[in-house]
């Protein structure tokens, strides 16, 4: 579960330092990972992010509702957070999600077995094609080393409760 904090934790800074805007995609310990919109000068959203964080080789669970990241999941989840908080703007998303215009993301945090790098970020992009999920590679920068030396200042100790990756 650390681990997965961890990895959380970089996926949505990474995604709001570049323009995106966090909505929360959980209800309890379930749910969607990032979920992320950008919205119009009117206020009403015009780009979602769907995005699934995993460490390592971690698969996407098969669920009662479908695999992870399909249409059918995350549609059931956007549900369940709209009966949850009646907040509107999960109607805006799900009908994003229903058009299949929305941006759905496989987050994946990996050890790095460059010595120079503690982790590999690696994203791929997702695609639901009738309920069998097809994973393309981001092209530009879809693998990003995070680099030990040059970020002494990230702080994991209140993550893993006093254990320092450096």
């Amino acid at each position: 579960h650390k681990v997965g904090e961890l990895n959380e934790r970089v996926m949505n800074a990474y995604y709001t330092s570049s323009g995106w805007r966090q909505l929360p995609g959980e209800v309890g310990r379930n749910g969607i990972d990032g979920l992320f919109v950008k919205y119009r000068r009117d206020g009403s959203i015009r780009d979602v992010l769907v995005s699934e964080s995993k460490y390592n080789f971690s698969p996407l669970g098969n669920t009662q509702h479908g695999r992870q990241m399909s249409q059918q999941w995350t549609s059931r989840k956007i549900d369940n957070l709209y009966r949850t908080t009646g907040d509107p703007r999960y109607l805006e998303v799900r009908r994003f999600v229903e058009q299949g215009t929305h941006r759905n993301i496989l987050w994946r945090l990996m050890p790095s077995a460059d010595s120079n790098s503690a982790f590999i970020i690696q994203r791929q992009r997702i695609r639901d094609d009738s309920g069998i999920l097809a994973f393309d590679d981001i092209r530009g920068g879809h693998r990003m080393l995070v680099d030990r030396a040059a970020n002494q200042t990230i702080d994991t100790s209140s993550v893993f409760g006093g254990v320092d990756f450096h």
